[in-house]
């Protein structure tokens, strides 16, 4: 995030703060049951995660305590 923030910093010509206009995407899937949902979703979001990050785990993602 110091990166982006310093090379947005370059190139707009103003400061921006280290965070400054970026967030945080969560995957959603909506389905009848968690089951469902993971049958349905639970690839993709694993595959996306792996892709994205290979050598953090995904509890980097997730909220204490979330399955």
């Amino acid at each position: 995030m110091q990166l982006y923030a310093q090379v947005r910093t370059e190139s707009e010509g103003r400061q921006f703060q280290f965070g400054e206009d970026q967030a945080v995407m969560r995957s959603t899937c909506v389905a009848s049951s968690m089951e469902e949902a993971r049958r349905d979703a639970e690839e993709g979001i694993m595959s996306a995660f792996i892709f994205n990050d290979p050598f953090r785990g995904r509890q980097v993602l997730t909220n204490p305590n979330e399955v």
